[in-house]
This record gives structure tokens, sequence and C-alpha cells, in this order.
């Protein structure tokens, strides 16, 4: 399999972990957020062409969507870090500005979640052309991404990502398959969204 697929799955499945934090534990939600930006370091060194194709003259409408979710995705996860690391308690110990960077780290956080969603779904083509991924599949994660909405506005992303709230609401009763299954049912809503906007 290539190393590239590889270290996006890894980077799909940490932020689906890193987005139910107080289920899974504060201190490893700061692992895993190193993990992540690491990883996306290393993303990015393999997809080094991708600056390259800035520079391309011609822009169609696609390439330009394309191009912003990218850019927008690229400034969101170097800044989810930096307040990350300024409210960190175990790996850094700073604690600094801990109300205003609660506030900005969940707003990059819901919103860096949907880029990702969006960003994915801007590479769906060419990923069930290149492991044919079969019609069933396909149309299981149509559903899944239909489903996704009522998911979405359960979980509340609207208020997170419009800052009506400084805080992330969870319920420590559920489980957490029903918490990863809904996240990937909102990310597959919006993979979906991308992929038939870029059609």
């Amino acid at each position: 399999m290539d190393k590239r697929i590889i270290i996006d799955i890894l980077m799909t499945v940490l932020m689906h972990v890193l987005m139910s934090y107080s289920l899974t534990s504060e201190k490893y939600h700061e692992f895993f957020g190193i993990a992540v930006f690491i990883l996306f370091i290393i993303h990015h060194y393999l997809n080094r062409w991708w600056y390259k194709s800035l520079k391309r003259r011609k822009k169609d409408p696609v390439r330009i969507f394309c191009n912003v979710i990218d850019i927008l995705l690229l400034v969101f996860m170097v800044l989810q870090p930096i307040t990350g690391i300024m409210m960190s308690r175990y790996l850094f110990k700073l604690n600094l500005f801990t109300s205003y960077a609660r506030s900005i780290h969940l707003f990059l956080a819901y919103w860096g979640f949907v880029l990702l969603s969006l960003h994915i779904g801007t590479h769906l083509s060419t990923m069930i052309r290149r492991y044919h991924i079969p019609k069933i599949i396909q149309i299981a994660f149509l559903a899944l991404g239909a489903n996704g909405v009522y998911a979405f506005m359960r979980r509340r992303f609207i208020d997170y990502m419009f800052l009506r709230t400084s805080f992330a609401f969870f319920d420590f009763d559920e489980s957490l398959f029903r918490f990863f299954f809904d996240h990937f049912q909102i990310m597959a809503m919006f993979a979906v969204i991308a992929y038939f906007l870029t059609k």
C-alpha cells in the first residue's frame, strides 16, 4: 500500500480521536495532537508537488475550489497546535491565556474537521479509481453522508463553528463507538458535498 495513504488514514483516525478529547482523556489529547501535527508535516512533505501546482497559470473553478480548501486547511492545521500548546497542562505545561486559547482552539478544531472532510471529498474520485472501490461501498458512504446531516445538528457543530459557546459538551454516558460513528457520518457528509461540487 502507498505510504501516503497510510499516513492519511492514521491522520484521519486520530482527528476523530482528538474530537473526543474529554471522553478519551485530556492528557492523551495532547499526545495525539502532536502526533497529528507530525503526520501533517509528513503528509505535506510527501505531497510537496502541491506547492508547485499553485504556480500554474491556468485555474478552472474546480482547481480554485480545491486550492482554497487546501490553503485554509493548511492555515488551520498550523494554528491548531499553537493554541493547543498555549493551553498545555501535561506536555508543555504552559497553561497560557487559557480562556482565549480555548475558544480559538475549539473554533479551529471544528472548522479544521470540516475542512479536512471537504479535502477528502475533493480526492474521492481519485481514490475510487485508484483503489477500485466497489459501487456498494460508494452507495453506503453516500448513505452515511446523508445521515450526517442529522449527526451534524445533534452534535451542535454550528454552535462550535461560530463560537456560540466556548466549551464543547460531551455525554459521558454514551459509547465511544456512537461518538466516532456520528463524526464519521459528518465527515462523510462534507466529503460527499465536496465530491459533487468538484463534479
